[in-house]
């Protein structure tokens, strides 16, 4: 196990930036008072569940390209 065992690769990047624009434009919002923290939190708690993996495709056994995949992993089904 080398230094490089623990790095990470974005298999989904449209994915991943579109959670990262949810995350920032509400937390933008939540600083000028446009929403408040309730709401804030429940979007930003949506948003980062599904980041990690609770999407609809997944509850139903389809096939989904994961966001991150281990690179040490690779030839492992």
């Amino acid at each position: 196990m080398g230094a490089d065992d623990s790095r990470f690769t974005v298999n989904n990047a449209p994915k991943l930036f579109g959670i990262l624009f949810i995350c920032v434009l509400v937390t933008i919002l939540l600083l000028f008072d446009r929403i408040d923290a309730v709401a804030g939190a429940g979007v930003l708690g949506t948003a980062l569940g599904y980041l990690a993996g609770n999407g609809v495709a997944a509850r139903q056994g389809d096939p989904i390209v994961p966001l991150f995949k281990d690179d040490h992993h690779e030839g492992e089904p």
